[in-house]
Parts: structure tokens; sequence; C-alpha cells
């Protein structure tokens, strides 16, 4: 299996049915039927680890401002 990884979309845009994502040179193109019906469970997976990420994030905030609190 190949994998590509995208880390930022240049251009997105829909054609016959089909959403096609731009990025360095490679498009992902999805049918947009069948992605509509598997946004429910792209979205609970993204906003799960978008979370994950917000939590990290906050600890090494408090982290930063406790450390430097003697300053």
């Amino acid at each position: 299996m190949e994998y590509t990884y995208i880390h930022d979309i240049h251009t997105l845009y829909e054609n016959n049915g089909e959403l096609h994502l731009v990025s360095q040179g490679k498009t992902v193109i999805f049918n947009c039927e069948e992605l509509f019906n598997d946004l429910p469970h792209i979205l609970e997976i993204v906003l799960k680890a978008r979370t994950e990420n917000t939590k990290q994030i906050k600890k090494e905030i408090i982290k930063t401002i406790n450390k430097n609190k003697s300053l």
C-alpha cells in the first residue's frame, strides 16, 4: 500500500460529483456521495484528534507559565 501525506490543501473544487483536493502537485479525489455518507465518522475522528491536541497544548502552556513564574 502506498501512502501520501497531505499537510495542507492548496486547491479544492467539485467536478462531476467528485471532490478534488490538490496539494503539492497531487490530487485526491472523493466521490461526493460516498464522502457525504462518511462525514459523521470523519468528523468524529477529526474532532477527537483536535480535542487531544488542544489538551496537550494547554498542558504545555501551563507548564511554561509555571516554569516562568519564578523569573
